[in-house]
């Protein structure tokens, strides 16, 4: 109690003076630590140097301001724009600028690093050296800028527009295109190989792209998009040979052949895990996703990973454990979990009581044995409620879900009236046959329809004009059991 009383006699101002003797940077004990600006306009301030950061700017002009060196970490930037000034050194990681526009500005060796772009304009600027990993563009446009020793590994470029920019001595390394364009812009020569999108964009695009060559053959140092698809097969060669997997696999898989593209994943796997370089382990996993690898096929390289991840719990120190387990984690979520992958969320809410595990065991096996086709993926989520209830999601095509799903709540006779004939009707149309056999129909009877009182299903990521399945997006089904809990729906 003293020395809070103690405390409250200290003059404030008294106080911030003495913190700021112990720092050669007195900004850090200033008396707004938390600040927004809107609607003000900056002109020739200086703020080179200063610590800036997680300050909310909105509506703000900033013209020639000097922002050298200057730490604006985890600010936000709305509706504001920035005409000239210095922006050399300045640090912008996980920022997000949010439409705002750039004219006329110069940055070199700045970074933005996790920052979020969405509905920004670049006009006009020079950006050298500059460091962009993890970046986030949405919705960007970069207009007549002069862009040269960028670092943008695992930048995401969406909705995008290069118009009339000079791009030198860069490449795109493990970025992302999504719907891109480059107009009357050059592209590093090396660089699309390695890009996620980069193969397909090039293969579809109406875009004035060219790409950037100092090979004595070609005019204005140009190579168009005919000239530069003429020579995949001598990249293909070439990457075969040096062993570079993930841009063999990206161009196989861009030319449609899937075999050979999943075998120099699989490679590439193998290779990468002996050089102990798990972050290109993740890389080339991930091109499942930008060319939708069925699940079957992402099962099998995933089989890959599980092999390196028992070799690394049996052989390594937890030190090179705990590095794998980072890579080894995001593997699986782009292999088996991803957000673009159709599945379906099914659900049994049974009568078993959450102390009978011999007979919730039962259940289980009868549903993964049985009931869930052996071509799916599937994870279990067992919730110890009073009684039990078991949350499968399964991963597969659209086709095989719906198959199954039909399959299911049809055998066990769970649906009413308002479903039946639509389901008899998709039966008929999918030729599903019942292939249980007596005994099989026997267990699904003592096992599930016993002790299941409701069956809820979900579909994710399935597109209803491919299956026509709108009455089935979404329901719960009571289950018809005279011992049942359950009601009709």
């Amino acid at each position: 109690m003293d020395s809070n009383n103690e405390l409250l006699k200290k003059d404030f101002e008294d106080i911030k003076n003495n913190l700021s003797l112990h720092v050669s940077n007195e900004f850090l004990f200033r008396e707004d630590q938390v600040r927004a600006y809107s609607g003000i306009t900056f002109n020739n301030t200086d703020w080179s140097s200063k610590n800036m950061r997680r300050i909310h700017f909105s509506d703000c002009k900033f013209f020639d301001v000097n922002f050298r060196s200057v730490g604006f970490t985890g600010s936000i930037f709305r509706n504001s724009d920035f005409i000239g000034g210095i922006l050399d050194f300045a640090i912008f990681d996980e920022c997000l600028f949010i439409n705002c526009n750039f004219n006329d500005s110069s940055m070199k060796a700045s970074s933005f690093c996790k920052a979020e772009f969405v509905d920004c304009t670049m006009n006009q600027s020079q950006l050298d050296a500059c460091f962009f990993t993890d970046v986030s563009f949405n919705g960007f446009v970069f207009h007549e800028c002069q862009i040269s020793d960028i670092i943008w590994e695992n930048a995401k470029f969406s909705k995008c527009h290069f118009n009339n920019s000079t791009l030198q001595k860069l490449n795109f390394e493990f970025t992302y295109f999504i719907d891109i364009h480059f107009d009357h812009t050059s592209i590093p020569f090396a660089s699309l190989p390695f890009v996620f999108g980069g193969l397909e964009y090039i293969f579809i695009t109406k875009d004035e792209v060219f790409f950037k060559t100092i090979h004595p053959s070609y005019k204005n140092q140009m190579m168009s998009k005919k000239q530069y698809l003429e020579l995949l097969p001598d990249l293909l060669m070439f990457y075969e040979k040096t062993s570079n997997f993930f841009p063999m696999a990206n161009i196989y898989l861009s030319l449609g052949k899937m075999i050979e593209g999943i075998t120099a994943i699989r490679n590439g796997l193998e290779f990468w895990f002996k050089l102990s370089n798990y972050k290109m382990m993740y890389y080339i996993c991930d091109l499942t996703n930008t060319y939708n690898l069925s699940i079957n096929d992402r099962k099998e390289l995933y089989k890959t990973v599980e092999k390196c991840n028992s070799w690394i719990l049996t052989n390594e120190k937890w030190d090179k454990q705990k590095r794998w387990n980072v890579q080894q984690y995001k593997m699986r979520e782009c292999l088996l979990n991803s957000q673009s992958m159709p599945y379906v969320s099914l659900e049994f809410v049974t009568s078993i009581n959450s102390d009978n595990y011999i007979l919730i065991a039962e259940f289980m096996q009868t549903v993964e044995t049985l009931l869930i086709p052996p071509s799916c993926y599937f994870s279990l989520e067992l919730r110890h409620n009073s009684p039990f209830s078991l949350l499968y999601t399964i991963f597969a095509d659209e086709t095989t879900l719906f198959n199954a799903i039909v399959g299911i709540i049809t055998i066990l006779g769970v649906c009413d009236q308002l479903y039946s004939n639509h389901i008899k009707s998709k039966i008929e149309k999918t030729k599903v046959k019942n292939k249980l056999s007596q005994q099989e129909q026997e267990t699904i009877k003592n096992k599930i329809e016993k002790n299941a009182t409701n069956v809820n299903y979900n579909f994710y990521n399935c597109n209803i004009n491919n299956l026509d399945m709108s009455h089935f997006m979404r329901q719960s089904i009571g289950c018809v059991n005279p011992e049942s809990s359950g009601k009709s729906q």
